[in-house]
């Protein structure tokens, strides 16, 4: 794609997107101040929200009559030629969704001979057939009675026993109490099925046979370990008298951190070993149910709806709105927004609580990067000037919070995160702090070590690394970093060197697993990302950067928005699925005001 002929037609091109994209925002606030949840998820979050419901017995669930057909057609029309199903419409097919999408189109009435599940059926064979499920696919599988054995295994629960959540980073640990929850359900319920139809499903019968052999499924421990063969050799061997006191230390454990995670896999398997468990536990059991009652549509065969961030995203409109005349664009928001300030409290167990603001309304403690932007929308739309202590007691809690090597993190035991570093320091250099203040200087030597040596930050969750190398370059430029230091140069020509043909950028899902960055389609706000990157790095007029405003121009729809096109919310590190409209819109016009404000 060519640049624009001239950096005057650009400038008028840009002013012309941002009008249309803060018009677009502006309407779609509601009358409270904040922003409806416009999440989108993929084919597999309503086959989960499926399942949940009707192992959980919830009236009016999907797959019952009248609504079973209508649900699963709608799943049917989300499946790719090669009969496998994506995570996200339009993406490629993820084999971790098939096998529990064929559980729940059966249990919804579809037939075995139809033949959308014939080939889906096919698709799950060329992936290794139900030997290669997951441990969380085959315990759905055998409760709902489609198997009689379990090729697949979560562990033993005296696995989870030894292990400390704590230690391990946010993606991990949601795996992990899900597998846990899991092993301890199937351990307290002897392996008995919740509910089965009276003709269940029998996968094994139904699957044509695998085109190449198992290599085992996937688990949370390496089952091969000494250790863990000492520990499976006593769950065969010991007595229940001996085996149950363990199995409810590890199930306690996993109550308490499944409470630290308000996203449904989390609350659907902690609510099966609460259930199993009879009660124990109840506060796991009533958080499914917020969860749940969040997501159920209106009418079950309509897509579920996806846990919403309304706070981190209010925060970030407000901040995208700021210094646009769109009428109507903040009215409500700023005093919205200071009802969802959290001052200092203790939890229910007695432990300190932050001040700040959380994600969202169902998740229960305050965090650094939503309170970061959340000042941070409050100083630039002006209405800080107002609400001056909520401004010092979270700005004071934010120092309060830094950590050691002089990050923050997303979660208080876990490492620092660039991302959320460089948010932090934004904020707090917003909120008057100077940037010589211990303060800052231990947060620019944090990110300046925590470099990786091809030049890019990771992010601490989600679509990793263009989110945090533009929020760490935002950082560095809001601590007074000279653009011309080494980290902000090289960082500079890592993201110009990643830029796609087309002039946009976009990074995969993929990346937050692998060692090496996965490029993909270009996408409106991880091009965003790159570009408020390079305008912090001092880059505001290259040819890639406007190459990348002019994708961005070009790709603005009639309405104003632009279409999400792929998976790119940051901070999403159990659901890759999600499509966020709000930020497709609200990143570029962030991107866009800061080219013009370069350019003014």
């Amino acid at each position: 794609m060519s640049a624009p002929s001239s950096a005057g037609e650009s400038e008028q091109a840009l002013q012309q997107a941002a009008a249309r994209a803060a018009s677009h925002l502006a309407s779609l606030r509601s009358p409270e101040g904040l922003w409806p949840n416009l999440l989108q998820a993929g084919p597999y979050l309503d086959v989960l929200h499926a399942l949940a419901a009707w192992f959980l017995h919830r009236k009016n669930h999907p797959f019952q009559p009248p609504h079973g057909e209508a649900w699963a057609r709608r799943i049917l029309s989300s499946q790719n030629p090669d009969g496998g199903f994506p995570l996200w419409h339009g993406g490629p097919s993820d084999p971790r969704c098939g096998i529990e999408t064929y559980l729940a189109l059966r249990l919804a009435g579809l037939p075995a001979s139809d033949p959308g599940l014939r080939a889906l059926g096919r698709a799950i064979a060329r992936q290794g057939g139900l030997k290669e499920a997951s441990g969380n696919a085959w315990i759905k599988l055998l409760w709902a009675g489609a198997t009689h054995g379990q090729s697949g295994s979560t562990g033993a629960p005296e696995h989870y026993y030894f292990l400390d959540y704590q230690r391990r980073p946010a993606r991990t640990r949601q795996e992990l109490v899900c597998l846990a929850s899991l092993s301890i359900a199937c351990y307290l319920r002897g392996e008995a099925p919740v509910a089965p139809p009276a003709d269940p499903p029998r996968l094994e019968k139904e699957l044509p046979p695998i085109d190449e052999p198992a290599t085992g499924p996937a688990v949370g421990f390496d089952l091969r370990g000494i250790t863990s063969l000492l520990i499976s050799q006593w769950a065969r061997m010991a007595p229940r008298s001996l085996r149950g006191p363990i199995v409810f230390r590890a199930y306690d454990a996993m109550v308490a951190e499944a409470l630290r995670w308000p996203v449904l896999p989390v609350a659907l398997h902690a609510a099966l070993a609460v259930q199993a468990a009879r009660g124990r536990g109840s506060k796991a059991l009533e958080q499914f149910e917020r969860v749940i009652s969040l997501l159920s549509p209106d009418s079950p065969p309509e897509p579920a709806r996806p846990c919403d961030s309304g706070i981190r995203t209010a925060s970030l409109i407000m901040l995208a709105l700021a210094g646009f005349d769109a009428p109507g664009g903040l009215d409500g928001a700023p005093n919205a927004l200071l009802e969802r300030f959290r001052p200092a409290s203790s939890s229910a167990d007695g432990a300190p609580l932050r001040a700040g603001w959380a994600l969202g309304d169902l998740h229960p403690h305050a965090d650094a990067e939503t309170t970061a932007l959340a000042l941070l929308a409050l100083q630039r739309t002006g209405a800080a000037a107002s609400c001056q202590p909520i401004v010092r007691e979270a700005a004071g809690a934010l120092i309060a919070a830094q950590a050691a090597d002089g990050g923050w993190n997303a979660h208080e035991d876990e490492p620092s995160a660039p991302d959320v570093t460089g948010a932090v320091l934004e904020a707090l250099a917003a909120c008057g702090h100077s940037p010589g203040s211990s303060t800052m200087q231990r947060a620019v030597q944090f990110l300046e070590q925590s470099q990786h040596p091809e030049a890019w930050w990771r992010a601490s969750r989600g679509i990793c690394r263009l989110y945090g190398t533009a929020m760490a370059l935002r950082g560095l430029r809001a601590a007074g970093v000279d653009d011309r230091e080494a980290a902000v140069l090289r960082a500079g020509e890592w993201l110009r060197s990643i830029q796609n043909a087309d002039g946009g950028w976009g990074e995969d899902p993929e990346s937050h697993d692998r060692q090496i960055f996965v490029d993909a389609i270009s996408t409106p706000a991880q091009t965003a990302w790159a570009l408020l990157g390079l305008i912090a790095a001092g880059d505001s007029a290259s040819e890639s950067v406007r190459r990348g405003f002019a994708w961005l121009v070009e790709h603005q729809n009639a309405g104003g928005g632009w279409d999400p096109a792929a998976p790119t919310m940051p901070g999403v590190v159990y659901a890759p699925y999600l499509m966020d409209q709000l930020g497709a819109a609200a990143w570029p016009l962030l991107a866009i005001a800061g080219r013009l404000r370069h350019t003014s």
